[in-house]
């Protein structure tokens, strides 16, 4: 046994999946999760906000009624950038494990 497969959309906060995905999903035993990206309206550069990730949301919970004991649904993450004001910012910042090198970041 396994919960169902799932599809994930990472939207704009103002994104709304339709009805009729939803309903397909359910028929197709497809669960349909979704986390918006937000912008923080009072950023210190109100041309650059910052941007963060809201927590996942399933849109689709019938589908795993006998799976909630078993699911641990992260909550949101930390409020940090994920955008730089700058180039030489962004190339300043070094991301732990990061697999890519150095000239393509």
């Amino acid at each position: 046994m396994h919960p169902p497969p799932a599809v994930y959309f990472t939207t704009t906060a103002n994104t709304v999946v339709s009805a009729g995905v939803l309903a397909t999903a359910t028929v197709w035993n497809v669960g349909v999760w979704q986390r918006k990206v937000y912008y923080d309206a009072h950023s210190a550069n109100a041309n650059d906000p910052d941007l963060y990730l809201g927590a996942e949301e399933c849109l689709t919970p019938g589908l795993y009624a006998g799976w909630m004991g078993y699911w641990i649904a992260p909550g949101p993450r930390p409020h940090h950038p994920l955008t730089w004001t700058t180039e030489q910012e962004q190339a300043s910042v070094v991301v732990p494990e990061d697999p890519d090198p150095a000239e393509v970041d």
